[in-house]
């Protein structure tokens, strides 16, 4: 074999993989980004509507800058599964799609987030010097507003659940990746079936907890991809 081509093979070896590390960090710093702003999550402890504006309206900044914080997460998590997914194969159509219910799930939950964190704190600004008549004429407003922040969260779930599947069924074809490739699958469809028998509430623990169990093992194939596995799988099923 030429020198040259020993030389460019090895020089594609290096770059790939000094690629791999940085999307292993990117999905590293994305998943704790999420947790820690999953973790100072408010919450409203009441169902008055004028107590609700008053405590919603004194957190608007917390409110704000978790949610911020939790929509960046995502996506620089995302920047780092788009690397995984490369390493993993993108030529695949199971990877390809997988990719897609990752993307998909970082818009819905985008705008999850935006409902939480923009729109609910404008309106309690907006109405919390208001008389209560005038409150309770933006409830409708605040009942729309929850509807469409549970619906991206239920569509958030299912999509980022079947990512991880996805991603998993091409993983299980390596006896080297199966331990996680059988956490994927698990952390991928048990959310989802959890969600549809009732069991997985929407709440900000029920969603906390579904977004630990898949930033556990988003940071289990950051380790993977950084040691070269997923590459290692991806040369081995091309």
């Amino acid at each position: 074999m030429p020198t040259e081509s020993i030389q460019s093979r090895a020089d594609g070896t290096h770059a790939a993989r000094h690629e791999d590390r940085g999307s292993a960090l990117c999905m590293f710093i994305g998943t704790t980004i999420i947790l820690a702003a999953m973790s100072v999550h408010p919450t409203a402890h009441t169902r008055d509507l004028a107590t609700f504006f008053r405590e919603t309206a004194d957190g608007a900044l917390l409110n704000r800058a978790v949610h911020g914080s939790a929509i960046a997460g995502m996506w620089i998590s995302f920047c780092g599964q788009c690397g995984f997914a490369l390493a993993l194969g993108i030529r695949r159509p199971v990877v390809r799609l997988g990719l897609i219910f990752a993307l998909v799930g970082a818009i819905v939950l985008t705008g999850a987030a935006t409902a939480n964190g923009v729109i609910l704190p404008w309106l309690a600004e907006r109405y919390v010097e208001a008389n209560a008549a005038t409150q309770e004429s933006a409830r409708p407003l605040l009942v729309y507003t929850t509807a469409a922040n549970r619906a991206c969260d239920h569509i958030g779930i299912v999509s980022l659940g079947l990512g991880l599947a996805a991603w998993s069924f091409v993983l299980l074809r390596s006896a080297s990746a199966r331990p996680l490739a059988i956490a994927g699958v698990l952390c991928g469809i048990g959310p989802i079936v959890a969600l549809f028998v009732g069991k997985l509430p929407m709440t900000v623990h029920g969603f906390g907890l579904f977004a630990l169990i898949q930033g556990l093992w988003i940071v289990a194939a950051g380790i993977a991809l950084r040691k070269g596995v997923v590459r290692g799988i991806g040369a081995v099923l091309s």
